[in-house]
């Protein structure tokens, strides 16, 4: 990226004066996330590489100002319309009505909210989305040229050809992705409407089959002639789901949901998603469905509900830690790690997240993870009892392969102690 200006004196005309509020340089050390500090240093003077940086940083986080521009105006996202995501945002809007939600606005100042804008822009920000952005950026630069907004458009331009550059630092990505996430929050009942209108009626059939549950064997036929027919079939499935109100015990609620995990979809992972919240007796089998059916969905969804700024429901992290093992998700380990110190003020919720974690541990056999609970046992902030329970697993037949490996620096009877006092 071009110099950005070497002091506030000789700030280009138009350009902001940053003051200490607006300059990165004042709360990160630069040389710890840039490896080539020391050498752009060397070359052109710390003083004019901090200010270039800050001006960098400060038009990306301030480059939403760009999306009134005719080269941004018409920016969106390909966003799958049944994303989680736009079913997380439903439920917290729903969940809020009546209370203040500025936390969904420009700022985003909630940290559940920005958490999912975080979470879409890590999955949606592709190499040909970047492609874009940069394009539209140059047409701005030779439309604006030695102006502020072109500034900011070359800090953009820079950013998107830099995969090594966080979404989250660009404003424009940011706020440009709130927007739709927030269009399709709004859009999903009628989306819902149009699907239905739009379904193939030709399986129309089926689903009074599925309603109508006599004989069985029509029942069943239906619900392979469903799944045959794949994503033209979601509109019925999703009829069927919604119209028997999550009664759990239900046959056609039950049938509708083979018939969903048999198509994999981001609207089939949200019913399954929602029968593992609604559905104690069906969780397991929809665990089951969720890893061996729909993994990239469920990797992507308990990652993001397992590194929420908030504990997640003990119910679903559970599910969740046992999905992630079963999928053989790529972040598992680390995500199970974390888990290990998963607290709520339910002691009987905390103690089932941290024994789902280290059984987690174990079960993914990971190294590095596994010396982690070395830590844990030595963590007097962890459940007592999901302590005890660990040192009995490791010196039991089903962890002996690891427990000495873990227990080496532990003394057991000081942790059984220590978690029995506490206990």
């Amino acid at each position: 990226m071009a110099k950005q200006g070497t002091s506030q004196a000789q700030t280009p005309p138009g350009w902001p004066v940053l003051g200490p509020e607006d300059r990165m340089s004042a709360c990160v050390d630069y040389r710890t996330v840039l490896g080539n500090y020391d050498e752009l240093v060397a070359a052109e003077g710390e003083e004019q590489v901090r200010e270039s940086l800050d001006y960098l940083f400060y038009f990306l986080d301030h480059s939403y100002a760009l999306l009134d521009e005719p080269e941004f105006r018409d920016l969106r996202w390909s966003l799958e319309p049944h994303d989680y995501l736009v079913y997380e945002l439903y439920e917290y809007i729903d969940a809020h009505q009546g209370t203040d939600l500025e936390g969904i606005g420009p700022l985003l100042p909630d940290p559940r909210v920005l958490h999912m804008v975080s979470d879409g822009l890590d999955r949606y920000t592709t190499p040909a989305l970047r492609r874009d952005i940069a394009g539209r950026a140059q047409d701005l630069i030779q439309r604006l040229p030695g102006t502020v907004q072109a500034a900011m458009a070359q800090a953009v331009q820079f950013a998107a050809e830099d995969p090594s550059i966080s979404p989250l630092l660009v404003g424009l990505l940011v706020q440009s992705f709130r927007r739709t996430l927030l269009d399709a929050v709004l859009d999903l009942p009628e989306l819902i409407d149009r699907e239905w209108e739009a379904r193939d009626r030709s399986l129309d059939r089926w689903r009074e089959a599925i309603y109508s549950a006599t004989p069985d064997h029509l029942a069943r036929d239906a619900v392979a002639a469903l799944q045959a027919a794949g994503s033209a079939a979601l509109p019925q499935v999703q009829r069927i789901y919604y119209d028997t109100s999550l009664n759990c015990g239900d046959q056609p609620f039950g049938e509708a949901l083979e018939v969903a995990a048999a198509i994999p979809s981001a609207l089939s992972f949200w019913l399954l998603r929602q029968t593992l919240v609604d559905c104690p007796l069906m969780r397991d089998w929809v665990a089951e469905q969720m890893a061996a059916q729909m993994p990239a969905f469920a990797c992507a969804y308990f990652n993001y509900l397992l590194t929420a700024p908030e504990p997640p429901d003990a119910d679903l992290a559970v599910a969740g830690l046992g999905v992630i093992v079963a999928a053989h998700c790529p972040d598992a380990p680390a995500l199970a790690v974390d888990a290990l110190h998963y607290h709520v003020d339910d002691a009987e919720a905390t103690e089932r997240v941290q024994v789902a974690a280290w059984e987690a541990v174990l079960a993914l056999g990971d190294p590095e993870a596994i010396l982690e609970l070395r830590e844990y046992l030595a963590d007097e902030q962890a459940s007592a009892r999901a302590r005890d329970l660990l040192v009995e697993a490791l010196q039991s037949g089903r962890g002996r392969e690891v427990g000495a490996q873990v227990l080496q620096s532990v003394k057991v009877g000081a942790v059984g102690s220590r978690s029995s006092a506490a206990g």
